[in-house]
């Protein structure tokens, strides 16, 4: 029972709610398969579900993998220290063994789905793994590396949609909606790493080359660049009609767009103020104004893509 327990720390179950981003283009696309039969709404929400587990479970595997190489530096770190992998608890032959079955899973998973869906999954775990190997080192392409993993997430849950049968190909899904979620992504790691630069424990190598200035204006650029590429998402109908977007022609889309300042410029502010920004998935869960904000934000959209009002 317990090397049970012990295996499931290892999923960091807290962090695996960013895989529910797999959801974000399934949601805008409601008006599309809501008016659906049930049965067809059923294979939907169900691949979806199925989605989701394929990523956890590449997730979890790189996850278990970044642990087993960092785990003799993450022994100085008060809460590092405390994983399983770092400190001992599980054998390396269980390390092995649990990849393998993860990995193995989630590609069999994600192959079932559709073969577009797959081939995100597996580009995610090539980057994850050479993120582990390398780029977690490198100055800026630590943060783009996890960032585009995100951006794939979201691109799987396009890959479910477009692989349904009600879906019209004329339709497209707008790559601002890719390039929202990355610098969302972006804002929230650059953030993390303004908080482990304050931070008195050990650091990870890569913050040495993050100056506070230096994160202050990056930090300050991704927000704006979300607002630009969520503003371009709102508008893409009307602004890039050749693109033929599922975004209301109006622009009542756009009466969602304080919903994101506010959630994002909310978020820096809790983080920066009390330097907790190193665990974005506590803070976005234990503040009730950032939940509010994002069921209003939920709330409304639906109702204007599926009323189009």
């Amino acid at each position: 029972m317990k090397l049970l327990l012990n295996i499931l720390k290892t999923s960091r179950l807290k962090q695996q709610t960013k895989n529910l981003l797999i959801l974000v283009p399934i949601f805008l696309s409601l008006n599309y398969w809501w008016s659906e039969t049930a049965n067809i709404k059923t294979i939907l929400l169900f691949k979806s579900f199925i989605g989701i587990i394929s990523f956890a479970f590449s997730s979890w595997f790189i996850y278990i993998i970044n642990d087993f190489i960092d785990r003799e530096k993450d022994t100085s770190h008060p809460e590092k220290a405390l994983r399983p992998i770092v400190a001992g608890s599980i054998s390396n032959k269980t390390v092995a063994a649990l990849c393998l079955i993860l990995l193995s899973s989630s590609l069999a998973l994600g192959i079932q789905l559709n073969m577009n869906f797959f081939l995100c999954i597996l580009s995610y775990n090539f980057l994850m793994i050479f993120y582990c190997i390398l780029l977690k080192k490198l100055f800026l392409v630590d943060v783009l590396a996890v960032s585009i993993g995100y951006m794939l997430r979201a691109l799987c849950g396009v890959t479910i949609i477009t692989s349904s049968e009600f879906y019209n190909s004329e339709i497209s899904i707008p790559v601002w909606l890719l390039l929202c979620t990355g610098f969302g992504a972006l804002f929230v790691l650059l953030i993390k790493r303004f908080s482990e630069a304050n931070s008195s424990y050990i650091k990870r190598d890569v913050i040495e080359k993050y100056s506070l200035k230096k994160l202050n204006l990056l930090i300050n650029a991704s927000e704006i660049l979300t607002y630009l590429s969520y503003l371009f998402y709102c508008l893409s109908f009307s602004l890039f009609p050749s693109l033929n977007t599922n975004t209301p022609s109006d622009y009542s889309l756009l009466i969602t767009l304080p919903f994101v300042i506010f959630g994002m410029r909310y978020y820096k502010y809790l983080t920066l103020k009390n330097n907790q920004g190193d665990q974005p998935e506590i803070i976005i869960f234990r503040y009730k104004l950032l939940i509010l904000n994002f069921v209003a934000w939920v709330a409304i959209s639906s109702l204007i893509i599926f009323y189009r009002i």
